[in-house]
């Protein structure tokens, strides 16, 4: 007999999201029969790739709650407004992500440059 595989790995389903959806309540509520019902060969491109977006979903979920909190502490132990904390919190992330974006144009230039 036969199992149906995961949903993710199913080729019979279709779209991203109702596979994606499927596997991740399939392994959480199920984990032994998730288990079970994974293949053994086929590759590692499809587990890798789900694990990459598990995982990504995770750090932005974490990400965005640790700004939350944040801001929270930041403003009730200091007693100013949660507009100021927010601006505290957030001026440093983006100026260093302007600086890094700056640095990586500076490295395709520098590339095209001694390319030609």
């Amino acid at each position: 007999m036969t199992q149906t595989p995961i949903p993710w790995e199913d080729p019979a389903r279709t779209g991203f999201f109702d596979r994606f959806v499927e596997t991740v309540k399939l392994l959480a509520t199920a984990p032994a029969e998730a288990f079970e019902r994974m293949p053994t060969a086929g590759g590692i491109g499809k587990p890798l790739f789900f694990a990459i977006t598990v995982g990504w979903i995770g750090i932005a979920v974490a990400s965005v709650w640790m700004v939350i909190l944040l801001v929270v502490g930041l403003s009730t132990a200091h007693r100013i407004s949660r507009g100021n904390a927010a601006i505290a919190v957030f001026l440093p992330v983006v100026l260093c992500c302007a600086f890094m974006m700056a640095l990586m144009f500076m490295g395709v230039l520098a590339g095209v440059a001694s390319s030609q």
